[in-house]
């Protein structure tokens, strides 16, 4: 078992990574005097883990209740929200229960919020359970939920405790899940390594899956990030904001589409998009664009948005919260492992760069 520790200015918490490591949880919530457990996931995992994760704990005397939503993240909303706290309320929990998020993003968002909220703040961990959520969403504090009018409207920074990533959840993926974290890696790549990207555009990750090259490059993207979120924790001033490429317009696809795509097949449209406007502006000057596409076609991550409305695309845009004194920051691709931050881009610019996409079916 590998960790990387997230040293923060008030705060720092362990990131453990490594296969079939899942055994170790119960003494890391002993080392924490940790005796209530409520454990939310969704209807899926809850079939599937649900009565391994309860007898773990049970075993080692923990008091333990475990509340599911259904799958998806269209019910990262506040009705269920509300829910889950009621549940946590009827179930006697109090300031000093634990909280566990196992599952997605979707999962680690919605009990975060929770935690970060519950009694004005509760301890909690993350059981990242899908490739995206190991690299992504469980990396960071960022916690939240969505409302009809965008994603993550409602949220806050509110780090974990420990996250503990075990890569023997990456087995039972199917392969769509696997192309949908890969995108992350990509990009984090895109945006910091341009090593990283050369290691992925020439070894054999999936298709069919490679779990040597696949846990080195979540090895890697997981340190590059933790190296950013150190220097820059709350998106205030630093590198952090650099993550957000392709963002703005992934939000925007998500919430357009309903939630029909999912938020890696839109982050892949989006960062094609701000290689597009890239190169529009002629800040993009490599072949970068090109070489994303290549990568994409190998891995299937085309998705055809041709039928999403436009004026529902640009009314997301507009609702992004990363919209600061009602201008959009754009993060742009300069070269592989550089990007920018442009502001006041003219809408033609952009909004033609989605059409083109929206006509290449992908």
């Amino acid at each position: 078992m590998k960790t990387i520790e997230l040293k923060l200015k008030d705060k720092k918490y362990p990131v453990f990574l490594g296969y079939n490591i899942l055994k170790y949880l119960p003494g890391l919530l002993k080392e924490k005097g940790v005796y209530q457990i409520f454990i939310i996931t969704d209807s899926n995992l809850k079939k599937i883990y649900g009565d391994t994760l309860i007898n773990l704990l049970e075993k080692n005397k923990f008091r333990v209740f475990l509340f599911d939503i259904p799958a998806g993240e269209e019910n990262k909303n506040l009705i269920n929200l509300e829910k889950l706290v009621k549940s946590m309320l009827s179930s006697g929990a109090d300031r000093y229960s634990f909280l566990i998020a196992l599952g997605g993003g979707v999962i680690s968002d919605l009990a975060g919020f929770i935690a970060a909220t519950f009694m004005r703040g509760i301890r909690w961990g993350i059981i990242p359970t899908t490739l995206l959520s190991q690299v992504d969403s469980s990396i960071g504090g960022k916690v939240g939920i969505d409302l009809k009018e965008g994603k993550n409207l409602l949220g806050a920074f509110y780090f974990p405790n420990f996250v503990l990533s075990d890569f023997k959840f990456l087995e039972n993926l199917p392969e769509n899940e696997l192309r949908n974290g890969l995108v992350e890696i990509i990009k984090t790549a895109v945006v910091f390594s341009s090593n990283l990207l050369k290691f992925i555009e020439t070894k054999p990750i999936i298709s069919p899956i490679n779990f040597k090259n696949l846990i080195s490059v979540i090895y890697q993207a997981i340190k590059i990030k933790t190296k950013v979120i150190k220097e820059d924790p709350y998106d205030e001033k630093g590198k952090r904001i650099f993550l957000n490429l392709g963002h703005t317009f992934g939000h925007a696809l998500e919430q357009a589409s309903n939630y029909k795509l999912t938020h890696a097949q839109a982050a892949a449209l989006g960062l094609l998009i701000a290689c597009g406007i890239s190169k529009k502006l002629k800040i993009l000057k490599d072949d970068l664009k090109e070489r994303l596409e290549n990568l994409f076609k190998k891995y299937n991550l085309f998705y055809d948005i041709s039928q999403i409305n436009l004026d529902l695309i640009e009314k997301a845009i507009f609702n992004d919260k990363k919209r600061k004194n009602n201008h959009l920051n754009f993060i742009l691709p300069v070269k592989s492992g550089k990007v920018i931050v442009k502001t006041n881009i003219p809408k033609e610019i952009w909004k033609k760069s989605v059409i083109e996409i929206q006509n290449s079916g992908g």
